[in-house]
C-alpha cells in the first residue's frame, strides 16, 4: 500500500504533478531554465498561493500573487 492514500485520508491536497516546474540540467549544471520554464514556474506558484488562501478562509490577498507585475 502506498503512502498517498494515508496522505490523501488525512487532509492531502494534490495541487500538480510532482515533476511540473522543473529544469533538468547535465551533470555540469549546462542548463538553465528557459523562459518558458520559468513563466510555468510563476504560473504553478501564483495557482499554489491562492489555493492556499482560499483554503486559509482568508479569500483575496496580497498573497495571491506572489510576482506582481511579472506577467
Amino acid at each position: 500500500m502506498s503512502i498517498i492514500m494515508n496522505l490523501l485520508h488525512f487532509g492531502m491536497i494534490v495541487v500538480g504533478p510532482p515533476y511540473s516546474a522543473t529544469t533538468m540540467a547535465d551533470a555540469a549544471g549546462q542548463r538553465h531554465p528557459s523562459a518558458e520554464d520559468l513563466e510555468g514556474a510563476r504560473q504553478q506558484g501564483r495557482l499554489i498561493a491562492q489555493t492556499a488562501d482560499r483554503l486559509s478562509g482568508r479569500g483575496a490577498s496580497a498573497a495571491a500573487d506572489p510576482w506582481p507585475g511579472a506577467a
